[in-house]
């Protein structure tokens, strides 16, 4: 995860994109997003700003909703230069 609150793609391991997450890290991301919604997220709140907060949050509930590693997307999805 990326506290940045620019959409970017931040990995080069494409070769996992689009695997299934198993209920183990399913439920690390339940946990972590407990978390950030309890003292986790007031800790974060004294050194992060709401918007880097609120996406770091926002990121682990699409995370959790897709169940899976994500699909590169837009025209540039693969780090420069090309394979």
């Amino acid at each position: 995860m990326s506290f940045n609150v620019e959409r970017k793609l931040r990995t080069v391991a494409w070769e996992f994109a689009g695997e299934p997450l198993d209920d183990g890290v399913l439920g690390d991301l339940a946990g972590l997003q407990a978390a950030l919604e309890g003292p986790l997220g007031d800790r974060f709140a004294e050194l992060l700003s709401p918007e880097e907060v609120a996406v770091l949050l926002a990121r682990v509930e699409a995370l959790r909703e897709l169940a899976m590693l994500p699909e590169p997307w837009g025209p540039r999805a693969y780090p420069w230069p090309p394979l």
